[in-house]
């Protein structure tokens, strides 16, 4: 009994101990973070007191690069995930290593609303098979509407509010694309399970990326108590062998 005993004030001790050592060593990250483009080109914006200037032209793009955990792991092996700007306010890193808070969408204004854009990336096909080559900038102009231009109630419009798309600078196709993301999100918008499939990564001097990580992955505590409860088990059974 004494023993088990001790194996639970463990287990406790590290769930309150891990999450500080893992915010003390900030050991959080995007690596290696690259551009990705399909045919939706460029487009030429407004944004009410950007510091970038205004208006402004830029890629409608995606990005792909692996992710650090607090733990100093590559996420997933080392996998290379695909993430959208959410932050028009300060340029990207591209390439190197870029220190950052990893954050639930939950935490950031239409950070939700994003996820489940992403979350239904393929929901125009097939009747719109012909947005397929358009989709990463479809997908950019929808989440720089939502988190821009944040409604709970749905009330989006890429030509008007603090982040505006600037006539007949986009792609049709990728106006279009946009436009049904911000329809469909207003009539099937769900929140379940968003938290634990995205992340967005922020850092003070550089853009904040919103990254699709699928299935979430144990935290360190998690993996020490399974681990604490499998070495239990064990012991429990010799034990009874004895």
């Amino acid at each position: 009994m004494k023993r088990i005993s001790t194996i639970l004030v463990i287990a406790l001790v590290a769930v309150m101990v891990l999450p500080l050592v893992a915010a003390a060593t900030g050991l959080e990250a995007v690596v290696g973070m690259k551009e990705v483009r399909d045919k939706s080109g460029t487009v030429k914006i407004s944004l009410e007191g950007n510091p970038l200037g205004d208006p402004l032209h830029v890629y409608n793009e995606a990005y792909t690069a692996q992710l650090r955990d607090a733990d100093g792991n590559l996420m997933n092996d080392g996998e290379w995930f695909q993430g959208f700007c959410v932050d028009l306010y300060h340029w990207a890193q591209i390439g190197g290593v870029l220190d950052v808070d990893f954050v639930k969408p939950s935490e950031v204004e239409g950070g939700l609303h994003a996820a489940w854009i992403l979350e239904n990336r393929d929901s125009y096909n097939p009747p719109h098979a012909e947005w397929s080559d358009y989709e990463l900038g479809g997908l950019q102009l929808a989440i720089w509407e939502v988190t821009n231009d944040y409604s709970e109630t749905f009330d989006y419009d890429l030509y008007a509010g603090t982040f505006e798309v600037l006539t007949n600078t986009a792609v049709d196709q990728t106006e279009e694309l946009a436009a049904f993301y911000l329809n469909q999100l207003a009539l099937y918008f769900d929140p379940t399970g968003l938290d634990d499939r995205y992340l967005i990564s922020q850092n003070p001097d550089k853009q904040n990326v919103i990254w699709q990580t699928g299935d979430p992955v144990p935290e360190p505590s998690t993996m020490l108590l399974l681990g604490l409860g499998v070495a239990g088990i064990a012991w429990l059974k010799r034990r009874k062998r004895l």
